[in-house]
């Protein structure tokens, strides 16, 4: 068991009933993050998306992402992050850059049709993301993922794919590594 799992279940078990997040005038509990982040974990590795497997997401300041984060960086998946803000043109052409076998978003981020038509093109098994803690995460109908299509499905080691800026050309993704982020928060923690 990796570190960053021990830290996340460790800190999730301290009081289950304990407001954890804030959102929107709204708190969650640190049992319904575990509850939620667990489910997230049992619903990729049902979908044979187990550790080391790429997970597009498309990044959005919501409440819903905490569970997903915690469900990826403790089983070992890769976050391969996309800016869900950005506009439908230039998102539909970095879905199917990035190329990662799963793309997570919520509800209205599947309702962009070129979002969608992206997704297809990729190959990619889409995912909506939901508040409900017990069942968080469920899958589009419509986009089972083609195997066949992706070509990097794993980034063994990898806890975070991230875009450059792009200032100087254009963007490229570059790896976060599971050690050094977690490194990086066990640092935070002692400090």
């Amino acid at each position: 068991m990796s570190k960053l799992k021990t830290m996340i279940e460790g800190v999730l078990a301290i009081d289950p009933t304990a407001p954890s997040v804030e959102f929107a005038g709204q708190w969650r509990s640190w049992g319904e993050i575990d509850r939620a982040m667990r489910s997230i974990d049992a619903a990729l590795s049902a979908a044979s998306f187990g550790g080391d497997v790429r997970i597009g997401t498309l990044m959005r300041n919501s409440i819903e992402f905490v569970p997903l984060l915690l469900a990826l960086f403790s089983s070992g998946r890769c976050l391969a992050t996309l800016n869900a803000v950005s506009p439908s043109d230039k998102l539909a052409a970095d879905i199917e850059n990035a190329a990662a076998p799963v793309l997570v978003g919520l509800p209205q981020d599947w309702e962009r049709p070129e979002i969608r038509e992206a997704a297809r093109r990729a190959g990619v098994a889409g995912f909506v993301l939901g508040a409900d803690p017990d069942a968080p995460l469920s899958t589009l109908a419509d986009l089972p993922g083609e195997p066949g299509k992706i070509a990097k499905r794993e980034a063994p080691g990898v806890a975070i794919e991230m875009l450059t800026s792009g200032t100087t050309g254009t963007p490229k993704r570059i790896p976060l590594l599971a050690r050094n982020l977690e490194q990086a928060l066990l640092s935070a923690a002692a400090y």
